[in-house]
């Protein structure tokens, strides 16, 4: 099966306006979301590992507070990522506290738009900057891990022991 999307992949990779992770995403349906979990401290860090089975397995789109690498350890991946977005007028209220778009806010955050999309194979290592909406879309069965640092919650700095703090690595 991985052949099959890597073929079709390859084929209309000259389509003007179609992406890769766009298509791929097509093909397979509803984005199925890859599997996390088992993360822990390993020392100083904080490594959150993630599991794609195969072709089509999606980290959906999400940003961090600070800076951090994946590694991919096995298969390829798609990393897409955007500028970040910013909130805008809610198109369906003016400030309704009962608006259910809004929750009264005024504002709502636009859905991204993915404007650099790569292909990175195993071995490779990503720095992925703070506020940077990013997303990952698997070629086939694939293995990354996010690394974090720990970080002190009153100044955000580097820490040597992990302190509780989750901001530091969502």
């Amino acid at each position: 099966m991985e052949k099959f999307y890597e073929d079709i992949l390859n084929q209309i990779t000259t389509t003007p306006g179609l992406s890769k992770a766009g298509l791929l995403e097509a093909l397979v349906g509803e984005a199925i979301p890859a599997q996390t979990g088992g993360e822990g401290n390993w020392g100083n860090l904080y490594i959150r590992p993630m599991e794609f089975p195969e072709a089509g397995y999606v980290v959906e789109g999400h940003a961090h507070k600070f800076d951090h690498v994946t590694f991919i350890n096995q298969g390829s991946l798609i990393y897409c990522s955007c500028d970040p977005v910013a909130p805008v007028k809610c198109p369906y209220c003016e400030k309704d506290p009962a608006c259910l778009a809004c929750k009264g806010r005024g504002q709502v955050m636009p859905a991204p738009s993915y404007s650099q999309e790569v292909t990175y194979d195993e071995g490779n290592f990503l720095l992925i900057k703070a506020g940077r909406c990013h997303k990952f879309v698997s070629l086939g069965k694939a293995r990354a891990y996010c690394v974090y640092s720990h970080r002190d919650p009153e100044t955000g700095n580097v820490a040597n022991n992990r302190n509780g703090w989750m901001p530091a690595y969502s």
